[in-house]
């Protein structure tokens, strides 16, 4: 067996014995960093994030220990991985709040683009035709999103504001 082989093999088990403890302590730093300006000041907080990277980091030591041979564009993948693999946890603790508002934008933008999607259009319509919302009938829809089923059902209505619809807060 090469060097090159035993740290892949090395690799490969101690890739399989971290995965369910990093999942565990990324879950811890995400409940600690709930509240940043307690966390950051926290031992628990910082222990748990040194913990982590230690899981992160440790599979890939036999790479670079044992792997002697690996071309540069192996090296180079696997040290972008180690740096994706801390970095990606870290940002989601420390800029959470700018996170979140970029992933809401394309969440936002993907979830109009359903409006035209054959596969969501028929779902929606079948939802609204199992309804059987007769034109006597008044409808809430609370949690309306775009407002799809609610445009659906208002062709079915009497008493549809488009007014209250434009000034809804969903």
């Amino acid at each position: 067996m090469t060097t090159s082989q035993l740290a892949f093999l090395l690799f490969g088990l101690l890739w399989l014995l971290t995965f369910t403890p990093a999942w565990f302590f990324f879950g811890k730093l995400v409940i600690y960093s709930f509240n940043l300006k307690t966390s950051l000041k926290s031992v628990k907080f910082w222990g748990c994030l040194v913990v982590y990277i230690f899981i992160i980091i440790l599979p890939y030591l036999p790479l670079f220990i044992f792997g002697e041979d690996f071309s540069g564009l192996l090296s180079a993948f696997i040290a972008a991985a180690l740096l994706l693999a801390i970095s990606m946890p870290l940002a989601r603790i420390f800029l959470a709040k700018r996170i979140e508002k970029i992933l809401w934008g394309i969440y936002g933008y993907v979830y109009d683009g359903l409006r035209h999607f054959y596969p969501y259009t028929h779902l929606v319509d079948m939802a609204v035709k199992r309804l059987d919302v007769q034109p006597e009938n008044r409808v809430l829809d609370l949690g309306c999103g775009i407002g799809n089923v609610s445009e659906l059902i208002s062709n079915t209505t009497q008493s549809f504001s488009t007014q209250l619809m434009g000034r809804a807060q969903c």
